[in-house]
This record gives C-alpha cells, structure tokens and sequence, in this order.
C-alpha cells in the first residue's frame, strides 16, 4: 500500500511539473508576443516561439525555438526565417540544430557587376575559414569547405552557389598553446545555398565540448539567460526587443534602398 501511495504521488507530482512547466513556457511566448507587436502591421509579420524549454539546476537539457520576420516592401520583400532552432544536452555531449534562411532579392540591392564579385568572394571566404582552422588546430582538425556549384546566366553573370563544410577536432592532439577548455565546437556539418534572386539559406548541425570553459558552474551560459526570461527578466526580454529592432531597421535599410552593402563586402572598383 506504501508503494501504491508514493507512486501515485509521483505521478501527481510529475503531472504537476509538467502543468508548471507549459504554464512557464505559455507566459514568455506570451510576453514576448507583446514585445514584438509594436512591428505587427499590414507589411510586417514579427514572431518568435519557444517549442519547448527544460532545464536542469546543472544546465539546459532541452531547447528549440522557432522565428519569422517578414516585411513586404514595394519593389522587394525581407523575410528572416528561422525554421528550427534545437538544442539538446540530455546525452554527453551538446547538440545544436539550425534551419534558417534569409530571402531577398539582391539585384534590387547593388549592382550586377557587384554580384559578381559577391559570388566568388563567398568561396574564397569559404577556403579561407579551412585555411584559419588548420592555422589554429594544426593536425588536431580534419575540416573540408568545397563550393559544389556554382551558376551563371547565358552572359556568364554569377546566379548563385551551394556549399558545403564539414569540420571535427580531435581534442586529444591540440596544439600545446590550445586548450581543451577553449574549444567551443568539436564537430560542424553545414550546407549553404545563395541565389542572388531568393536570398540564403543555412542549415547546420554543431557538437559542442562539454569542457568547454562556457560551461562551467560559474559562468553566465545559456541556462542562466533561459532562466531570467522565464522569471520575466526585463533586462533579458529586452535583449529580445533590441534584436528585433536592428533586424527591423535592417529590412527597412534594405526595402528603403539605403543599404550599403560596401560596408560590409569589399567590391572591385
């Protein structure tokens, strides 16, 4: 009878988590759903939804969040889409998803004759990031980044590209100046894809180092962020309203035409 008593208890008291957990969870997505109105209107959609959120009094086991910004412009359209964010940390080692994309008509942005500078730039900043992590890791890393198409119109203008990286760092052999607890990755797989008429996507998988310094007790990681939003943090919900306001000024820069994109790519004169 004693087991029966304390079996049933523990279910009411799992059941009972479980309710204050999606009570938890409903408020912030309700909080932040009132954060981001102010950039709800006839042009603009701005959205953002925690699917699900569990942490441990050691760390965050369990994440994954959803996004969407849209703004409809006359001649253009910006939309930021975030299809899956996860994070999970229930086995040993931390794993990240990410599907997201940026769409975007570039040719309504800056010139043909910079979009074929832009192209080509993208894959040499491709070698470049292999070129730095064997700088950096030495023979501790086996990392691959290969343009696997590239296409061009009937008058050789570049259209677009897909990609593809792949890295894995042997924590076992670093370099005698790296150490282990500075590792942040251990293993990456991204594909990439860019269409100077739709914009880019990106879809990554990441493992993380559990003895990475970030997650030590007495550092400020991603737990303790979650932790503040749910306890209604107005300093961490503002982080949140500041994110969405530099993305909002960004598509009005773009759909406005006031973007200078020389800030940011050094294009061929």
């Amino acid at each position: 009878m004693k087991k029966l008593f304390m079996s049933v208890g523990l279910s009411f008291s799992l059941i009972a988590a479980a309710f204050a957990h999606n009570d938890s969870l409903e408020q912030l997505n309700s909080q932040v759903a009132e954060l981001l109105s102010p950039f709800q209107n006839q042009t603009t959609i701005a959205q953002l939804v925690f699917d699900k959120l569990e942490l441990s009094a050691e760390r965050t086991n369990n994440l994954a969040l959803h996004a969407l910004y849209r703004q409809v412009g006359q001649q253009n359209i910006f939309e930021l889409k975030l299809d899956n964010l996860s994070y999970n940390y229930e086995n040993e080692l931390p794993k990240t998803t990410f599907k997201g994309s940026l769409s975007t008509d570039l040719t309504q942005i800056i010139s043909q004759d910079q979009i074929n500078d832009l192209v080509p730039g993208a894959a040499e900043l491709i070698e470049q990031i292999v070129s730095d992590f064997v700088r950096e890791y030495e023979d501790a890393v086996s990392v691959k980044g290969d343009v696997t198409s590239i296409t061009q119109d009937a008058e050789g203008n570049y259209i677009g590209l897909t990609a593809l990286f792949s890295m894995k760092i042997d924590l076992n052999k670093l370099p005698e100046y790296k150490s282990i607890e500075e590792v942040m990755i251990t293993d990456a797989m991204v594909s990439m894809s860019l269409n100077v008429k739709t914009g880019f996507s990106l879809d990554a998988v990441l493992i993380s180092n559990p003895k990475y310094l970030g997650f030590n007790q007495d550092e400020r990681g991603l737990k303790e962020m979650l932790e503040q939003l749910l306890a209604g943090n107005e300093e961490a919900l503002g982080a949140i309203e500041d994110l969405a306001m530099r993305i909002d000024e960004l598509a009005n820069d773009i759909l406005g035409k006031r973007l200078n994109l020389s800030t940011y790519f050094k294009f061929k004169k």
